[in-house]
């Protein structure tokens, strides 16, 4: 297992830096087929428990969310269109499609489209590769303090109904390993002040940690073990970025307003 696991990641950190170093089309591409999976793996979970997914309006709702930043000026008539589209297929499908069916499917959408969006909208920052960089790096950093710490400290459990082998020691190495790579970032090609760059880790390190217990609690509704298995040794996308979901909005506002 442990072996499956780095070697999908050996060749999968390369490649998701050569796409975010490309840039483009190619970044936007990225985010956009990243969620349409997520997506897809939260659809999978609805169907295996007996739910129908709304899958031509939660795909259409969420690429409207996700591409918002290019397309600011026309969201509301593609919100509308979206929401409309929603209501016209319940009722013409209905009582198959049930209202959990277009809240399951809407909360899916929203979410992941939104939290991308900002992943995708780093794109037209200066510095975007750095940037981008450094949300990636302190997730996976949060990911890596979590683990070890847990593995070499853990004994005390931080939210034993989400997730039992989380431990509070572990969540301690969540959050600082997150600060120490940003400060890292901060020596190697400063875009702010120091201390900008720590409070940044900081929160990602949080707030990694709130992303990878939601998609838990999303997991564990739908009694899943992974999200998807498109990863191997890793499970599915959703296992792997759930904590970049909610580290990708922290980065952005940190550096939207400095640059």
């Amino acid at each position: 297992m442990f072996k499956t696991r780095l070697l999908t990641a050996v060749i999968g950190v390369p490649v998701i830096l050569g796409v975010m170093y490309m840039g483009g089309i190619y970044w936007q591409a990225f985010f956009g087929l990243l969620g349409l999976v997520g997506m897809y793996e939260i659809f999978t979970m609805m169907s295996k428990n007996s739910y129908h997914p709304l899958y031509l309006p939660g795909y259409l709702l969420f690429l409207v969310l996700v591409y918002s930043s290019k397309y600011i000026d026309y969201l509301p008539f593609m919100l509308l269109i979206s929401l409309l589209l929603f209501v016209v297929y319940t009722v013409i499908n209905y009582p198959r499609i049930q209202i959990n069916d277009v809240a399951f499917t809407m909360t899916a959408a929203i979410y992941l489209g939104w939290m991308l969006h900002y992943a995708e909208a780093i794109s037209y920052l200066p510095d975007a590769f750095l940037i981008i960089l450094l949300a990636l790096l302190v997730t996976w950093a949060s990911d890596v303090g979590g683990y070890c710490c847990g593995r070499q400290w853990g004994k005390h459990k931080l939210v034993p109904l989400l997730s039992p082998k989380k431990t509070r020691e572990g969540a301690v190495g969540a959050t600082v390993f997150p600060v120490l790579i940003a400060g890292l970032a901060f020596l190697y090609h400063p875009l702010a002040s120091l201390p900008l760059y720590l409070i940044t880790g900081l929160l990602a390190g949080i707030m990694a940690q709130f992303g990878d217990l939601f998609m838990s609690a999303i997991k564990r509704y739908f009694k899943a073990k992974d999200s998807g298995h498109i990863l191997p040794g890793h499970g599915g996308v959703l296992d792997r970025f759930d904590s970049f979901l909610l580290v990708a909005p922290v980065v952005y506002y940190f550096f939207v307003n400095i640059l």
